[in-house]
Formats: structure tokens, C-alpha cells, sequence
């Protein structure tokens, strides 16, 4: 089986108030909160998530890099 790879980490950035992106790490610290993991960001990850999974299943592609 031929892998087709796309790397995963796009959906960890929308939204983020960024001015300056480093592409090779997601931004976990945008995910978290003083009492822990906030939970509308990480429910926001999620959907941006499979939005971005459908998009590369089209282009046929077949695994994910993260």
C-alpha cells in the first residue's frame, strides 16, 4: 500500500491570535487554561479537525503526520 501523507497539525492553528507561527509545533499553550485543558478551544480543535481530515480524505490522501 502506497502512503499518501499530509501533515496533521493545521487544525491547532485556527483561531490562535498569532503574529508569528512556528509550523513545526503546535501551540498546545492556546489549549490550556489555569484550571486545565479549555474546553471550547479543544472542541473548536476537533471540528477544524475533521473539516481538515475530509478535505484530505478528497484529495486522496491517506495518512496523517503529526
Amino acid at each position: 500500500m502506497d502512503l499518501y501523507i499530509i501533515d496533521g497539525i493545521a487544525p491547532f492553528f485556527r483561531g490562535c491570535d498569532q503574529q508569528v507561527i512556528n509550523w513545526s509545533k503546535a501551540p498546545f499553550v492556546h489549549l490550556e487554561e489555569s484550571s486545565g485543558l479549555n474546553a471550547e478551544r479543544c472542541r473548536k480543535v476537533r471540528s477544524e479537525f475533521k473539516t481538515f481530515d475530509a478535505a484530505e480524505s478528497a484529495m486522496s490522501l491517506n495518512s496523517i503526520f503529526q
